[in-house]
């Protein structure tokens, strides 16, 4: 064979190499993408409105949720929930937090979250709790901002305990995540004069809380996380993380 036809030989059998390479690779892009867009997209977006507001409705900002137990439901266990309140919203209920992290904003930075108290009823025993939000899984988060949040008087109400009566809470230590992380971002908070009870009631977990252009009461200390006096130096405790200097 020449020199000649052995260059050529070569030369096709390395475009043969080429062609089959690049075959493959397209082949494999192909795959990658398959994959990346079968991958189910667990942010989710929704819209309250508890006047108007159904939750048959398909959430959006024409046709919204009633209630933000609906846009909990609607999330995949491990995405993130965004709540947009288009109105202030009474929260008069347990709110379990099922998903990674939970965002509550109001819509255009005015409306309110009036915390209710309400009566739970269990195997046929009632008792009195404040509307709040349960952390029930592991890596449970929440933020909330740009809205106000007002906390309720509890004149002739009897609560069940403190933790029942926190607006963060967990309840027993077999379900609670290894840290609670709570951020508030704009967000005012007011209280009735006689309110009793806490931002925080954390059981066994680590508590970070990050607030960031957040108003509260001038008289708000001891009220930030139970079991912890008023006036507390944060850099003395061990169990919580937190930009505040004390509580």
């Amino acid at each position: 064979m020449s020199l000649e036809s052995e260059v050529a030989a070569l030369t096709s059998e390395a475009r043969s190499l080429l062609n089959y390479y690049n075959t493959k690779k397209a082949a494999i892009d192909a795959a990658v993408n398959a994959a990346i867009a079968a991958v189910p997209e667990t942010t989710r977006n929704w819209y309250v409105d508890p006047v108007i507001g159904l939750d048959t409705n398909p959430g959006t900002a024409a046709l919204p949720f009633r209630t933000i137990e609906k846009c909990l439901a609607s999330t995949p266990n491990s995405g993130v929930c965004g709540v947009y309140l288009l109105k202030d919203y009474d929260l008069a209920s347990q709110v379990d937090i099922s998903c990674s992290l939970m965002i509550i904003k109001g819509a255009t930075g005015v409306e309110k979250l009036r915390v209710k108290y309400y009566t739970n009823v269990n195997a046929g025993v009632s008792d009195t709790r404040m509307g709040g939000f349960a952390f029930q899984r592991q890596g449970a988060n929440i933020e909330v901002r740009e809205l106000t949040i007002e906390l309720p008087s509890p004149a002739g109400i009897t609560p069940l305990n403190n933790r029942a009566n926190s607006l963060f809470r967990t309840f027993g230590s077999y379900s609670v995540p290894p840290v609670m992380g709570v951020q508030m971002n704009t967000v005012t908070v007011t209280k009735a004069a006689d309110w009793m009870g806490f931002l925080i009631s954390a059981s066994a977990s680590c508590v970070a809380l990050g607030c960031g252009s957040v108003t509260f009461p001038t008289d708000f200390g001891g009220r930030y996380i139970d079991g912890i006096a008023a006036g507390t130096d944060t850099k003395t405790l061990s169990r919580v993380l937190t930009n505040l200097a004390t509580l």
